[in-house]
């Protein structure tokens, strides 16, 4: 199994505007997105469809308000062990370039808006 290669695809944030971030927790780790890209957190659904022949991260498709959502399961994407407590999961659903993505993770955090030497910026290739 191959694991993300480390890069910075990252935009920065508009001139003037310091970038803010929605944070969420795998484990003992904190990852962070642009608010920029989340539209809403929402519990696991009770309702999940799976995708035959699909990479194993990719838990399935669920319906959120009649909009049909594909989830990606964020600690097998990033080959971590699995969650200690999955009935607390929170899909954290994001909408970047048109697509719109249900991102699994162990829970929500906080809102940050971080300093530069605070970011360890990646991208998944």
């Amino acid at each position: 199994m191959s694991h993300p290669q480390a890069t910075a695809p990252v935009l920065p944030a508009p001139a003037g505007q310091a970038a803010v971030y929605a944070s969420f927790t795998l484990g003992d780790e904190e990852f962070a997105i642009d608010v920029r890209h989340v539209q809403e957190a929402v519990n696991l659904p009770g309702r999940i469809v799976a995708m035959p022949l699909a990479p194993d991260f990719v838990v399935g498709v669920f319906n959120l308000r009649g909009t049909i959502v594909p989830m990606l399961d964020m600690r097998r994407l990033l080959g971590l062990g699995a969650a200690d407590d999955p009935a607390v999961a929170k899909v954290v659903i994001v909408q970047h370039r048109g697509v719109r993505l249900g991102l699994l993770f162990d829970d929500t955090r906080r809102v940050m808006r971080p300093r530069g030497d605070e970011q360890a910026l990646f991208g998944y290739q």
